[in-house]
């Protein structure tokens, strides 16, 4: 690659031969970060690469060819010697990838006495073993990509590994467990409409899911998704800054971009209302620990942001979007 670059020769694409191992790679420099000028809320460690699914919209499963490599304990578990603080973010797409090793390096991670959140797929919040593991070690929240509560829509994402009738105890048993469940939903994968959005409201309420972070289906470069669109010679934008899941890619026919984000915006609002904030801890504070910061963040951080159109991934919360009357000027 460096010959190439030299030369100005460079491909679009380079293939390794031969996989190189994971095991001894350095620690990532933790002490460089500034805690004083720079707020970390977590620190990452990270137990592999990869994931072993095939998701069509992912690109994840596209770069690692739906493969999963796992690094040695010993090396995640120098790296979390060397965390400077007690919250981490495992950043695997999915826990369970680790496999069998979670049994010898969940009781392990408990000596550090971390509180942490890592993703997980549903299936996975099914094996009680396993999440009476990671509570004990101090998993404190899990973020699970549900994507859908439409069959024909996960079929349509490759995503039938998952079922529906898994989603309510997989919430059940983390939050028995006092663990915080943050939902992921796609939004898009076909036409909306008002009915579809209070149906998934009304699945997210009577779930009691804590929180939620809804994305626009996104046919990333690379993914099966994109290239099945760009076979069928449907048009959408090839504006790279919208790729980031809050913006519509794909607008079906029979629907305007506009449309798409308002319903988009309707299902944020109807989640983060208040009588449905307040209902979600009032009626099931499974943890008491962190029952005031939910609350808050869920009352003066995603609500603002919902409020004013702007996706609760943003983190830039100013006092005066907390006035109704700012929040107006940006939604117009």
């Amino acid at each position: 690659m460096i010959r190439d670059a030299e030369s100005a020769q460079l491909k679009k694409f380079y293939h390794a031969e031969l996989i190189s191992s994971l095991e001894g790679l350095p620690s990532p420099r933790y002490d460089l970060v500034n805690g004083k000028r720079q707020s970390y809320q977590y620190y990452p460690l990270w137990l592999g690469k990869g994931c072993y699914q095939d998701c069509k919209f992912c690109s994840v499963s596209a770069f690692y060819h739906h493969t999963y490599r796992a690094r040695p304990i010993k090396d995640i578990l120098k790296d979390a010697s060397r965390i400077p603080t007690k919250r981490v973010f495992i950043i695997d797409d999915s826990l369970s990838a680790y496999g069998d090793c979670l049994n010898q390096l969940l009781p392990e991670l408990s000596q550090f006495k971390f509180r942490w959140f890592c993703q997980l797929d549903p299936k996975s919040a099914l094996d009680e073993k396993l999440l009476d593991l990671a509570a004990k070690a101090g998993m404190e929240s899990a973020y699970i990509g549900f994507e859908s509560i439409f069959p024909d829509r996960l079929k349509n994402m490759g995503k039938t590994w998952t079922k529906l009738d898994h989603y309510a105890r997989a919430v059940k048993n983390l939050q028995q467990r006092g663990i915080i469940v943050s939902a992921s939903l796609i939004f898009g994968i076909s036409p909306e409409s008002q009915e579809t959005v209070e149906q998934v409201l009304e699945f997210l309420v009577n779930c009691k899911i804590d929180t939620l972070s809804l994305y626009f289906y996104c046919p990333l470069p690379g993914t099966r998704l994109f290239e099945e669109l760009t076979r069928s010679g449907i048009n959408f934008s090839k504006d790279w800054s919208l790729y980031d899941g809050t913006h519509p890619i794909i607008i079906h026919e029979g629907m305007t971009k506009e449309q798409l984000e308002q319903l988009y915006w309707s299902l944020y609002q109807g989640f983060y209302n208040l009588p449905n904030t307040l209902r979600r801890f009032f009626r099931f504070p499974h943890n008491p620990k962190f029952w005031a910061s939910s609350m808050a963040r869920n009352l003066l951080i995603f609500r603002v942001d919902v409020n004013s159109r702007r996706s609760i991934l943003y983190n830039g919360v100013s006092f005066l979007d907390l006035l109704p009357w700012h929040n107006s000027k940006r939604s117009k």
